[in-house]
């Protein structure tokens, strides 16, 4: 099973994209989907990917997934790609309160995006995404808010808040989150639905090659 995460504050629990592949996969077999948002959700450009296995009598089972992100090479001559691999995630497992993303750059040469991704059912959380300049001093501190099941991109973090240079490093703290859940009041950080995912993608500018 499929389902994508699309891009965007408001997340997708209004519309929810969901595929299903339809022959089972073999013990240590590989599918590979060439484009998986043409093939599956035509309808959208970018988002989050949650894939889950499922045996047909035993429940979830554990798989292996990885995707290639890529662009045609001006001229035709081959291609510029990133290879992302998956990150299990069985509820609760991703909740570290911190994550420091380094060598966040904004230059002529390279930018730096960064994305953040709700995968919870129920809460909507607030980051405070914390800028440090090459010597560990904070010039800034900005703050996002997802929906449950919601993934956004920041492109060019530093030029976005007025920076520019390269050595910083960005430092993500998942600050609030309350339930949407009617009658329920803001979940204790012991809850096991409370996580996030956090990346930094380093590009160059001349030829959008990730770094």
């Amino acid at each position: 099973v499929i389902e994508l995460i699309p891009t965007g504050f408001l997340g997708g629990l209004d519309n929810p994209r969901w595929a299903v592949l339809p022959d089972l996969l073999e013990p240590d077999r590989t599918v590979i989907i060439n484009d998986v948002l043409g093939e599956l959700f035509p309808g959208d450009a970018t988002g989050a990917l949650v894939v889950a296995a499922r045996h047909p009598t035993a429940g979830s089972v554990p798989i292996v997934v990885g995707s290639r992100t890529w662009t045609t090479a001006p001229g035709g001559g081959g291609t510029f790609g990133q290879g992302i691999s998956g990150i299990p995630w069985r509820g609760g497992d991703l909740m570290t309160p911190e994550r420091v993303l380094p060598d966040i750059e904004s230059s002529d040469d390279f930018r730096t995006n960064l994305g953040l991704v709700n995968p919870t059912w129920t809460l909507v959380q607030t980051f405070a995404v914390e800028i440090l300049d090459p010597s560990g001093e904070s010039v800034g501190v900005a703050h996002y808010s997802l929906n449950p099941r919601a993934h956004v991109q920041i492109n060019d973090l530093l030029r976005d808040k007025d920076l520019q240079g390269s050595g910083y490093a960005a430092v993500v703290r998942l600050v609030s989150w309350s339930s949407i859940t009617p009658g329920a009041g803001d979940w204790p950080a012991s809850n096991l639905e409370v996580d996030f995912v956090a990346y930094a993608s380093k590009v160059d500018n001349l030829n959008n090659d990730p770094y």
